[in-house]
């Protein structure tokens, strides 16, 4: 027989099997299981390191994480994925104005291009702007890749060009590409174009056959589609072969 019992996060009524009380159930529904874990703030803060003190960099633990280095958090009943350094200045200072970013003044901390920083999830470290402030913030602290620390002059050797472009070292690639830019501008067609699986003298034969032979069994001889075939009878394909007037 089943008893009353009531959600511990909506406080809905429902009735339950005894042993399922027994055995610690708590929530009338998954949703609601979900909602009142994701919802906690603890599910953020039991996650980041504060044992280094109230001003060192709190790293958020976290396994999930962008290619920027930002870790990242699911929050919210229906498990959204956000930002942890953007959810712990949430919870701290309340919300975010649309169109802002929250930005971290810990990274004079670390070395130029070491982006550790970006885990840091101590709102005292957190601060809202737009793009453009903080790329104005980055620049004031000497930690954009300009000048003599951009990459290109930092490591010359890395860039393709001279003989060392993947078009001078490998001569049928240049071939390829000069073939597939011609083949778009229309210079060249037929059997010519790089894609082609048929040849003129191909075409010429199909295009004699027709009414004689189905298209799909030219089609499987030749190795093309069935639809190609019937292209090349109607006038959409091929047509500087079949002299056939050009249909769209």
């Amino acid at each position: 027989m089943k008893v009353p019992f009531v959600c511990q996060f909506c406080g809905k009524e429902f009735r339950v099997s005894p042993y399922r009380i027994r055995n610690n159930i708590k929530f009338c529904s998954l949703n609601c299981r979900n909602q009142s874990w994701a919802n906690r703030p603890e599910a953020l803060w039991d996650r980041i390191d504060k044992s280094k003190g109230p001003d060192a960099c709190w790293p958020f633990l976290g396994k999930g994480r962008d290619k920027g280095g930002y870790r990242h958090i699911k929050w919210g009943g229906n498990k959204k994925t956000i930002k942890a350094h953007r959810l712990a200045y949430e919870l701290t200072y309340g919300p975010i104005p649309e169109g802002l970013l929250v930005c971290h003044s810990c990274d004079v901390r670390y070395p130029v291009g070491d982006i550790s920083y970006r885990t840091c999830c101590n709102p005292s470290h957190l601060w809202v702007g737009t793009s453009a402030e903080n790329s104005l913030d980055a620049a004031r602290k000497g930690r954009l890749a300009i000048g003599d620390r951009n990459g290109s002059r930092l490591h010359p050797e890395r860039l393709v060009r001279g003989d060392n472009h993947p078009m001078r070292m490998n001569p049928a690639l240049a071939s390829f590409a000069a073939k597939r830019r011609a083949a778009k501008r229309g210079d060249i067609r037929g059997e010519n174009h790089y894609e082609a699986k048929l040849t003129n003298a191909d075409v010429r034969e199909i295009f004699a056959l027709k009414g004689t032979i189905s298209a799909p069994k030219i089609a499987k001889e030749k190795g093309v589609s069935s639809s190609l075939i019937h292209h090349i009878w109607n006038g959409r394909a091929w047509t500087h072969i079949t002299g056939l007037p050009k249909r769209i």
